[in-house]
């Protein structure tokens, strides 16, 4: 048990000191309890033992209003904050976060409801989050991962030795300690970071080994929940082959083959990243794939037709011709440009498809 002691010397210049005691209960955190040198019916979900002289009635079972009362809450909210630091588990930095009050509509008593308030005060401003090390710091100088990310996927991002450091610790994402955490991001004046941001942090050294690690990261955040696809496919995460980061989108980028391109535009991904086996199975559960006449025509016409010149329909027909019309009629059957195709007339122009006609008895091939 850890119990400290603050005096009140300016609240009640004519005393010494009056004694104001947390004891704090190491191991699994249980809701609190207001002393009066002997427990009182007073709880608050403030973890350990409070014990100080209160005010209470006259079977000494309940804390009476009063600013007597209250100045005693604001000292013990200051002493909880400042000796947050002391009470780390470095095993378990999270566990912080399970000792302190709970969300204010789930106080017990007017008393634990002035303690609930002034505690997150202090700590929005004051050291109260574990940070990637496992230390606390302020609030407003950390970052929040959104919700709903897997465990094995905190971990993971957790584990990569280049991670930005002013990034909360992923022991504090159970349930109960992400709404406390949450709670102090909030009174810090801060919002909880989008799965777009948490991804790209990962990569700010621009390293293969950065990008190999945002890739596993995100082939499991779309494993557990495809919905999330979406946003992840609008992270720079993946290293280009020209030192770039650009988004894992399909026909963004892909993976590099023996194929031989007809263009010069395709983006590959960097050979560091797509040498090694597991990235590459990442890479395909986010949608990113090797490099084929397929991906390819599905690249060149990802963007729709506008604009086009000459140059770019011949090169559709010269990959049509390279997939496969079986391949080649899905891919182009399935687009939402397929109403503006054109192919090539007799006058060396490119018309619409729906209106050129095929040469026969009428109308022969000269």
């Amino acid at each position: 048990t850890e119990i400290y002691t603050l005096s009140l010397h300016d609240a009640l210049p004519i005393c010494d000191s009056l004694p104001v005691i947390w004891a704090v209960p190491h191991g699994r955190p249980m809701p609190g309890r207001f002393w009066a040198f002997f427990p009182t019916e007073y709880v608050t979900t403030l973890s350990g033992v409070i014990n100080a002289p209160w005010k209470t009635n006259e079977d000494r079972q309940n804390l009476l209003t009063g600013p007597f009362n209250i100045e005693l809450l604001r000292v013990v909210a200051e002493l909880a904050v400042e000796h947050l630091p002391q009470l780390v588990n470095p095993k378990d930095p999270g566990w912080i976060l399970d000792i302190m009050p709970a969300r204010r509509d789930e106080f017990r008593n007017w008393a634990d409801q002035e303690l609930n308030d002034r505690f997150y005060e202090l700590a929005a401003s004051r050291d109260s989050l574990p940070n990637q090390d496992g230390n606390l710091s302020v609030p407003t100088e950390l970052k929040l991962h959104p919700a709903g990310i897997p465990a094995d996927a905190l971990e993971l991002w957790s584990s990569y030795e280049g991670r930005p450091k002013d990034w909360c610790h992923p022991s504090a994402d159970t349930r109960t300690r992400r709404i406390r955490a949450e709670r102090l991001i909030a009174a810090a004046g801060r919002n909880v970071s989008s799965l777009e941001e948490w991804l790209e942090a990962l990569v700010e050294d621009r390293t293969p080994a950065a990008s190999c690690a945002a890739i596993r990261v995100a082939a499991i955040v779309i494993e557990n929940d495809p919905s999330k696809k979406w946003a992840v496919e609008r992270a720079r995460i993946v290293l280009s082959a020209d030192g770039s980061l650009v988004q894992p989108a399909p026909g963004k980028v892909f993976i590099p083959s023996g194929y031989s391109s007809l263009g010069v535009d395709l983006v590959y991904v960097h050979p560091e990243v797509a040498g090694q086996p597991d990235v590459l199975a990442a890479l395909a559960t986010i949608g990113v794939h090797t490099v084929d006449a397929r991906r390819e025509l599905e690249a060149h016409i990802g963007a729709g037709f506008n604009y086009w010149k000459s140059e770019e329909w011949d090169k559709l027909w010269f990959l049509v011709e390279l997939a496969g019309w079986s391949v080649a009629s899905e891919v182009l059957s399935t687009s939402p440009w397929r109403d503006y195709i054109r192919v090539r007339s007799i006058s060396g122009k490119y018309r619409l498809l729906n209106s050129a006609l095929l040469p026969d008895d009428i109308v022969p091939k000269d």
